[in-house]
């Protein structure tokens, strides 16, 4: 005979059975969710990217410690190309002087006098009919000596003015001032060392060459190799 108060109806029954699956499941849910954890703590963690950055960071300084080497190399070859090159340019130098042919000594041009320079060119065969001292009060000439020239050949006529000074460098200062008067401009002007030669424009043509021609010839192409100022001398 059932005892009444261990009469537990079918609806209660169920309920219980319902919970004690219900509570069956969680534990094993439980279960479950520990394995899961459990292997994600002893299955090895892959590299995160920034590792993995770093570990590319910790190898640059491998592949920049190459970098050198080919950086070397060209400069050997660079300085090679610039040696060979300098040495090369010194060939050529040292050839070219050793082809060049030795400077004639330097000669040295003497003071002329205007009266030995007048004898001179008339020896040449300038014909030369008078000399005489000349001076003019609107220009200042600085010369030692001046002599007025008249030439005469035939119907040809010409005059210049021969001056000799203590210098070289005084006679140019006189024939730039000589330039830049209006008179003396028009003025045929030849220089030579110490002498300055000044020829009239009335001077015939033919007499204003020869004139030039003697004065090259006397004074300047003895000494046209090379030549430096004496200084100033005695002259007879």
């Amino acid at each position: 005979m059932n005892d009444p108060k261990y009469d537990v109806p079918d609806s209660q029954f169920s309920l219980n059975k319902e919970l004690r699956k219900r509570k069956t499941l969680q534990v094993m849910q439980s279960i479950e969710s520990n394995r899961t954890r459990q292997a994600r703590v002893e299955t090895p963690v892959q590299e995160s990217p920034r590792v993995i950055a770093a570990d590319f960071t910790r190898a640059r300084p491998a592949e920049t410690s190459a970098v050198p080497v080919p950086n070397n190399k060209r400069r050997l070859l660079l300085a090679g190309l610039i040696g060979s090159a300098l040495i090369l340019v010194a060939v050529l130098v040292l050839s070219a002087l050793s082809s060049k042919p030795p400077l004639l000594p330097l000669k040295v041009v003497p003071q002329f006098a205007a009266k030995d320079t007048v004898t001179q060119l008339k020896t040449a065969g300038l014909p030369i009919a008078s000399t005489g001292d000349f001076q003019d009060q609107a220009f200042k000439w600085h010369a030692k000596e001046l002599l007025q020239v008249k030439l005469l050949r035939g119907n040809d006529k010409g005059t210049f003015l021969l001056l000799s000074y203590d210098s070289g460098d005084s006679a140019s200062r006189d024939a730039f001032r000589a330039g830049l008067d209006s008179k003396y401009k028009q003025w045929t002007a030849v220089k030579a060392g110490n002498v300055l030669v000044l020829i009239t424009p009335t001077t015939a043509p033919a007499l204003r060459t020869e004139i030039q021609n003697g004065i090259i010839q006397l004074l300047i192409d003895p000494y046209h190799e090379g030549y430096v100022t004496a200084t100033p001398a005695a002259v007879k």
